[in-house]
This record gives structure tokens, sequence and C-alpha cells, in this order.
């Protein structure tokens, strides 16, 4: 039997953010109305005071950041670390002569 993941939206989680940080009600309490582990309003919380506005952007765990979305490279290059009669072993390869 397989369970469901259940998502909620950006808005559901501020205001389960915005209850859980009222001095009047428990976070248990929270977790059970909601039928979600605890665990996942105290994630939710820290994500909120570190983020504020950004918090929750969707679509996976992408976080907003100044990085392009492609960064260039570039390959290390191969360095020889041992030559024998019949092979060439580089830290990448081995490659016969």
């Amino acid at each position: 039997m397989s369970i469901i993941r259940r998502k909620f939206t950006k808005e559901q989680k501020l205001e389960i953010v915005n209850q859980s940080m009222a001095e009047d009600i428990s976070i248990e309490s929270l977790a059970e109305q909601y039928k979600i582990h605890s665990n996942s309003i105290y994630k939710w919380r820290r994500q909120y005071l570190k983020y504020e506005d950004a918090s929750f952007p969707g679509n996976g765990n992408k976080m907003v950041s100044s990085l392009p979305s492609s960064l260039p490279f570039a390959v290390p290059s191969a360095t020889p670390l041992a030559l024998s009669s019949r092979s060439l072993f580089t830290s990448a390869m081995r490659c016969r002569i």
C-alpha cells in the first residue's frame, strides 16, 4: 500500500506558520488538526524566519539565490599517475598505449 504525499501551497504553509506563532495554540495540536508531523511545522517556521517572503518557493527545494541558472565549469586535466610499458594511468581513466 502506498501513501499519497500531500502538498501544501505557500499560502497554506504561511497560515499554519502564523497560527503556530500564536501563543494560545501548541504545535502538536496544529499538527493533529492538519494531520501533519510537528517536525514539518518546525521546519516551515525555520524557513519562514530565515527567508521571510522568499520562503516556500514551490516546485521542489529551490532557494532564491544570486547565482545564474547555468554556471560555466572547467574539466580538470588528467594528470599521469604511473607509466608502464603498456598502459598509462591517469586520475580520470586508464588508457592503453
